[in-house]
């Protein structure tokens, strides 16, 4: 998921929406319409892996902040993220075209 927001931050296609205080699309870049967005790929999460994700990468959360808020369990957090992470990976780089 970081390499893809670096991707996405060096070609200037995200921006930061100050008001919301979160990565946007940049309106004035048009998108990529055959691909799968961010938001797309973590809907196809489970949702108890989404927030797990969420919460480590844009909320900033430690894996003990998250099990402690959540009522988790730390070594399901830590799978949760593992494993949504892995999957994210693998359908931004398939739909984007790169590789592992």
């Amino acid at each position: 998921m970081n390499v893809w927001l670096q991707h996405f931050r060096k070609k200037h296609l995200l921006v930061l929406d100050n008001e919301a205080g979160e990565l946007v699309a940049d309106s004035s870049v048009p998108s990529h319409d055959s691909g799968i967005d961010l938001a797309a790929a973590l809907g196809l999460l489970p949702v108890a892996a989404r927030l797990c994700v969420v919460l480590a990468y844009q909320a900033g959360m430690s894996h003990g902040e998250i099990a402690a808020e959540t009522g988790i369990p730390l070594g399901t957090v830590k799978s949760h993220i593992a494993r949504g992470s892995a999957r994210l990976r693998e359908l931004l780089l398939r739909d984007y075209g790169g590789t592992s």
